[in-house]
């Protein structure tokens, strides 16, 4: 179970301290250890203001080792090339552990997302400005141009029926990291 590539320390621990084997699923991974949170809200004349801010401690470049007192760290995995983050919650005991961690993924649909909301919003605005253009033709004014007016009701509605389906599609993708821990002897 120990990764390959980890090189061991040859020297136990320090006392109060439990060693930890850490693995990114076989990949390259940056690991840093959030220390501490601090979140704050502020509030005046109506307007509120969140703010938050991290302090983390730079761990290992996995596959590596690391000792650790025992109690519950926040790791954090970020690949080499900072495209997947993800964190791992680890509860050591006295007991060493192997940690790995396969990291989670974001990916953002921004172009087909932004191409499907501009489809809706054009086509509602077409759909509503000929469907008033229209009532204007039925009712005597600008008679001559009553089919146009019919089409871009109908180019604006089939523009929504595009863009709505396409809004669903283009949503994000977030998978969360998953994680394995096994106890030395």
């Amino acid at each position: 179970m120990v990764p390959s590539g980890v090189e061991m320390r040859s020297s136990p621990p320090e006392p109060g301290y439990t060693r930890v084997i850490i693995d990114a699923n076989g990949e390259r991974a940056t690991v840093t250890e959030v220390v501490d949170v601090t979140t704050a809200t502020a509030h005046a004349e109506g307007i509120v203001a969140h703010g938050r801010s991290e302090t983390t401690k730079p761990i290992c470049l996995t596959p590596c080792t690391a000792d650790l007192k025992p109690g519950m760290h926040v790791l954090r995995f970020t690949s080499v090339d900072s495209e997947r983050m993800s964190e791992a919650n680890l509860q050591l005991g006295d007991k060493p552990k192997v940690l790995r961690h396969a990291m989670g993924r974001t990916e953002d649909a921004s172009a087909l997302g932004v191409g499907a909301y501009t489809l809706v919003f054009l086509g509602a605005i077409t759909a509503v400005t000929g469907a008033s253009l229209y009532g204007a033709a039925r009712a005597g004014v600008m008679s001559e141009y009553e089919s146009e007016f019919a089409g871009l009701v109908a180019g604006g509605a089939g523009a929504m029926v595009i863009g709505i389906p396409l809004m669903f599609l283009a949503q994000p993708v977030r998978q969360p990291g998953a994680s394995t821990e096994l106890s030395l002897p």
